[in-house]
């Protein structure tokens, strides 16, 4: 894949047009990391799909995060003592 077909530079009006359609679509998490995403996809050869596939799976990612923090700040835990070795249910 040639570095033609994906612009890496911030600067680029391909580049912009593409963050603005992804914010315009709430994917925002992907606007914002797109010139990464570009970057990694350039240099790993992806194509198309692959690439689309990545920033889907980088956005749904992230919106898991979110959702998993914000649930946990309105659940009223104490987060101290939430790890990852927590047994549910004294199990």
């Amino acid at each position: 894949m040639s570095t033609d077909a994906l612009p890496t530079s911030p600067a680029t009006p391909e580049l912009s047009a593409l963050a603005q359609a992804l914010s315009a679509l709430k994917l925002d998490r992907a606007a914002d990391a797109l010139p990464a995403l570009l970057s990694a996809a350039v240099s790993d050869d992806l194509g198309g799909p692959a690439f689309l596939q990545r920033v889907l799976a980088m956005e749904l990612t992230a919106r898991e995060e979110s959702r998993l923090k914000t649930s946990l700040k309105l659940s009223g835990l104490p987060l101290g003592q939430i790890t990852a070795t927590s047994t549910p249910c004294g199990s």
